[in-house]
């Protein structure tokens, strides 16, 4: 009894100090949709799991994903005076497969084949160290929750978590654990546990709790997700219709990959050739000039 009085002071004091944080700054949040903000939001996410040991430092200081890529799936920016503090991603279920996949293969094939459900995934999630502990990360969850609440019909969202962030994950958005702790390879052996959480059953209590009151910051991410999105063409589309329709030039891609020294060993071949069917023409400009880059 104890144990959820003392939860629920937590709850309390966190939502206290989240409809505070930053209320008197120039503190936005963006839906990334110009290659600028993605680039800055590899940046960010590159200094951040550089810094932590989770990746290897490089010259191009740029994360590299290739599910960022396929137009479905979507980036939010915590932006403040212009700089780019805090990014999180919602990777949708595609062709390639979801990053979670490659940690924790089986726990997915099993949500797959026992709910049959239409899933995405939490990712590339990370807030400048000199602003956390300021409410940036809940922020961020808001716009995702906005998102998948007036946008989206996923069923289900995952996500991999360290041990530390396990019981905040719980308590505060309702996921579940779904397989037993990995290593994370690609994240340098980073420890990693896979959760799942059920959007309408979590949405539904956020908004009864009333932990997402709105804000002068929600009302400015409702303003962009509907400048961003025509949720009509979303509500009409056909389950079959995948939105497969190229979001970045291919120079701009182009650039990215000769950056972040992209080559054949980088990529599955699932990945190289959806990404060429996007932007058909990479394969070969960037043949042309760099043997070793795709």
């Amino acid at each position: 009894m104890n144990s959820f009085f003392n939860q629920r002071k937590k709850r309390f004091r966190f939502q206290s100090h989240l409809l505070e944080s930053y209320k008197d700054n120039n503190l936005s949040i963006r839906m990334v949709n110009s290659f600028p903000d993605y680039l800055g939001a590899m940046r960010l996410l590159y200094n951040e799991y550089s810094t932590k040991g989770l990746i290897e430092k490089n010259d191009s200081h740029l994360y590299f994903s290739p599910y960022l890529l396929l137009p479905r799936n979507i980036l939010f920016n915590a932006v403040i005076d212009n700089k780019i503090i805090g990014t999180i991603a919602l990777i949708e279920d595609s062709p390639i497969g979801l990053p979670i996949e490659n940690v924790h293969f089986d726990d997915i094939k099993l949500q797959r084949m026992s709910k049959k459900a239409r899933l995405a995934e939490i990712g590339s999630f990370a807030v400048d160290s000199k602003f956390k502990n300021k409410g940036i990360t809940i922020l961020l969850y808001k716009a995702m929750f906005l998102y998948l609440q007036d946008y989206k019909k996923i069923d289900s969202v995952l996500i991999s978590v360290h041990p530390r962030s396990y019981n905040f994950y719980l308590s505060m958005f309702q996921f579940k654990q779904i397989g037993k702790e990995r290593k994370y390879d690609s994240l340098n052996g980073a420890r990693s546990i896979p959760l799942v959480m059920n959007v309408r059953e979590t949405v539904n209590i956020l908004n009864n709790n009333k932990l997402f009151d709105t804000n002068a910051n929600i009302l400015e991410v409702k303003d962009s997700l509907k400048k961003n999105i025509n949720k009509e063409n979303i509500n009409n589309a056909k389950e079959k219709d995948i939105f497969y329709l190229p979001i970045w030039k291919e120079s701009h891609i182009k650039k990215y990959f000769q950056h972040c020294g992209v080559n054949d060993k980088s990529l599955t071949s699932k990945q190289k050739e959806i990404i060429y069917w996007l932007y058909p023409s990479l394969k070969f400009s960037i043949n042309k000039e760099n043997n070793n880059v795709i």
